[in-house]
């Protein structure tokens, strides 16, 4: 069965990154490419991406405040987001991982080193997604063995109760 293709959203304000980025990866993911955080909340409203790659410097909301709103509601705050930024500052980059980024991507970005990493990151989170269903499965699993125990428990003390009483010998 064919699982349906992942959602990635890519927000830039520029148009040449976003071209890019959704010839780099549209060959394996659904791309939606956003050119403003305010557009990336309303198309939000519809589409729920598997990652957003967010660019940090933008007019009006940059990355981190797209990111603070993302994480700062509950329906957005577990996609996973990956910074895109022309800037090599580590200190933006510590900044966003505090903030709960999964990754930072340098600009300009060679398109084959996009999908890679994009790959790498959902991989990773179908893994973790298997790992938590597999958890749970063990859960309730675990649940049904205590409740057949104390069924066990039960009727053995059942059967060692009828055992004790006293039987009326029959001539």
């Amino acid at each position: 069965m064919n699982e349906p293709r992942k959602i990635i959203m890519v927000v830039d304000d520029n148009i040449a990154n976003l071209k890019v980025a959704k010839n780099a990866l549209s060959q394996t993911y659904d791309v939606f490419t956003v050119p403003s955080a305010a557009k990336m909340f309303d198309m939000l409203e519809r589409n729920r991406p598997s990652l957003i790659l967010l660019d940090i410097d933008m007019p009006e909301m940059d990355g981190f405040q797209a990111l603070s709103a993302i994480k700062g509601d509950d329906a957005l705050r577990n996609i996973p987001v990956i910074f895109l930024t022309a800037r090599g500052d580590p200190e933006n980059e510590m900044k966003g991982l505090e903030m709960g980024i999964i990754d930072c991507i340098s600009k300009p970005f060679i398109p084959q080193l996009l999908l890679k990493r994009v790959d790498l990151h959902m991989t990773a989170e179908a893994q973790e997604k298997r790992l938590e269903e597999q958890s749970a499965q063990l859960e309730r699993q675990a649940a049904e063995i205590k409740q057949l125990a104390m069924d066990l428990r039960r009727l053995t003390e059942e059967k060692a109760i009828e055992a004790a009483k006293p039987q009326n010998a029959a001539p």
